[in-house]
């Protein structure tokens, strides 16, 4: 059993951030410590659509993807929290619904769930996103042009006080 299992029931964590604040090297690093299993959900995207994207990604393009690919993540997320095994979901959690979904999920497995908030000022998450496209760093996935990054931006929803 990975170290995140206590009092019998695997922890779901939440990872949870505007685009570039980086999740996703959160996520790695959170995994890591609890001895759980990270999802990341630009990865899946990437690895299971990213040939058939042609030029520049829009938010019609990816957003039907999104939901195809949360829906089997959280399958086998939910059958490694019912193994015991801790599970770290990076997958934006942009919008207070999406967060309160899969606390609901989470303690229907009998999960304990955690939020971690992750943020950095929008100029060095632009920066970030610009880098990562130019230079396909260990975090990138999908180019994020600046239509796009503009259009996650207005989406997203922080969280509030006692989320």
């Amino acid at each position: 059993m990975g170290k995140g299992y206590t009092w019998g029931v695997a922890k779901l964590h939440l990872v949870c951030g505007p685009v570039g604040a980086g999740k996703t090297t959160r996520a790695r690093a959170l995994a890591a410590e609890v001895g759980g299993v990270v999802f990341s959900l630009d990865e899946w995207i990437l690895t299971m659509f990213g040939p058939d994207a042609s030029g520049t990604v829009t938010a019609d393009w990816i957003q039907a993807r999104v939901v195809r690919c949360e829906e089997q993540i959280w399958r086998v997320a939910r059958r490694l929290l019912e193994l015991g095994t801790p599970v770290v979901l990076d997958l934006g959690f942009m919008l207070r619904e999406q967060r309160d979904r899969y606390r609901r999920l989470g303690g229907e497995v009998g999960a304990a769930t955690e939020l971690h908030v992750v943020d950095a000022p929008i100029e060095v998450r632009r920066a970030r996103v610009k880098e990562r496209n130019e230079r396909r760093t260990a975090t990138f996935t999908l180019p994020v042009s600046d239509a796009l990054f503009d259009w996650i931006e207005q989406r997203y929803q922080p969280p509030a006080d006692g989320e």
